[in-house]
């Protein structure tokens, strides 16, 4: 928020945030998490976050612990640019990365956002899947 003017009036700074709204595939150079390497690919056409609940985990005794444990599922919270927030449910055997694992854990991040969009093929993060970035050298 930012104020314009001396009153002290707020207003919402994300839509002057570049392409606000808008999301566009890319089709090209993608740096794989699974290869550890550039390789050719596609990035979906769907909603990116710009912040997330922790997608850290521990599983310890069959039961996975995460922000929002529902026993059966889980679900996290997803920020988007246009100010909303969306939740993803996952079940709860759902596997979650380690702290520190950046790789897994921007998958997981897809992996969610493709859950939101309605559009995941797979009951977990797949480094195949979701885990590859637009390239930039």
């Amino acid at each position: 928020m930012k104020a314009t003017n001396a009153a002290g009036d707020l207003y919402r700074m994300w839509p002057k945030i570049n392409r606000y709204g808008r999301f566009e595939a890319i089709n090209g150079k993608m740096f794989s998490f699974s290869s550890n390497s550039v390789v050719t690919g596609s990035y979906v056409n769907i909603p990116r976050a710009i912040a997330a609940d922790p997608v850290v985990g521990l599983t310890a005794n069959g039961k996975a612990y995460a922000t929002h444990n529902l026993r059966k599922t889980m679900a996290f919270n997803l920020a988007y640019s246009d100010g909303s927030v969306r939740t993803a449910i996952v079940r709860g055997d759902t596997p979650l990365p380690v702290s520190g694992d950046y790789k897994a854990i921007i998958a997981t991040i897809q992996y969610l956002e493709a859950v939101i969009d309605g559009s995941a093929t797979t009951n977990a993060y797949s480094y195949n899947i979701y885990g590859q970035v637009p390239y930039l050298p």
